[in-house]
């Protein structure tokens, strides 16, 4: 995956390398439409899994410990994607302009764990979470003097989630004696603030840091060999991302 995203980077600079050098030093005007595409690296230190019994004996095995109410699950990955946008100035006699404007992005998270631990007593607990890919649709604020615009960023941010919890048997192999999975979208907001840099009246390079939050989802374990408990896991979607990418401005 990361070599197949540095060989996409090196055909697109193949392409736009003689247009830097036919423009190099003019300065770009910040007002107008592009587009471009970025790639990155995403991890999350804050996703849990949060277990919840629904009948007295199970919150009961939960408050004595012997099965676990939460278990923390750490992501990461590369990301790789597309934004478009358009920005609108603000002139002033200083020479630093406001510019504000709006972006939609969209990008593959190579973002997945799977942890398997004790669950209760002799049998094993297989938690699996990820992210497939991520978008935004956000405003942007900031201010531009020559060919450098600093700016924040926040707006709405969705993606593809899944999420899946199989208790395992101690046999050889293991056998599923229940579970539960979900997977579908989940909708949230993102945040976040960048520098980019005009290297010619059409081209820009950029790098950002965002913060996306997608909520909690809830999956309740079913079906199996077996039922002993009922279970409801929740799980939280939380992360960054930190990437680098190209605009062309038309």
């Amino acid at each position: 995956m990361i070599r197949s995203i540095v060989a996409g980077l090196a055909v697109i600079g193949s392409f736009a390398a003689p247009a830097f050098a036919d423009e190099l030093g003019s300065i770009t005007s910040w007002e107008g439409f592009y587009a471009g595409g970025n790639v990155g690296y995403g991890w999350s230190r804050d996703d849990r899994e949060k277990t919840t019994g629904n009948d007295f004996v199970t919150e009961a095995n939960i408050a004595a410990g012997t099965i676990p109410s939460s278990r923390k699950l750490e992501r990461d990955g590369v990301t790789a994607g597309g934004q478009l946008g358009y920005n609108w100035v603000f002139p002033s006699t200083s020479g630093v302009n406001l510019v504000a404007g709006v972006e939609a992005d969209i990008a593959y998270t190579d973002s997945s764990v799977s942890n398997q631990g004790s669950f209760f007593h002799n049998v094993q607990g297989a938690y699996k979470q990820e992210l497939d890919y991520l978008g935004t649709v956000r405003g942007r604020l900031g201010f531009a003097s020559n060919n450098i615009l600093v700016y924040g960023t926040g707006g709405l941010a969705y993606g593809k989630t899944g999420y899946s919890h199989d208790v395992l048997s101690n046999q050889t192999p293991p056998q599923t004696i229940w579970g539960g999975s979900q997977n579908g979208m989940q909708t949230g907001w993102a945040a976040g603030a960048g520098v980019e840099y005009a290297l010619c009246s059409h081209w820009t390079w950029r790098g950002e840091w965002l913060h996306y939050d997608l909520g909690t989802k809830s999956v309740d374990l079913e079906g199996g060999l077996a039922k002993p408990f009922s279970l409801t896991d929740k799980y939280s979607t939380a992360g960054d991302l930190l990437r680098t990418g190209l605009n062309y401005r038309f």
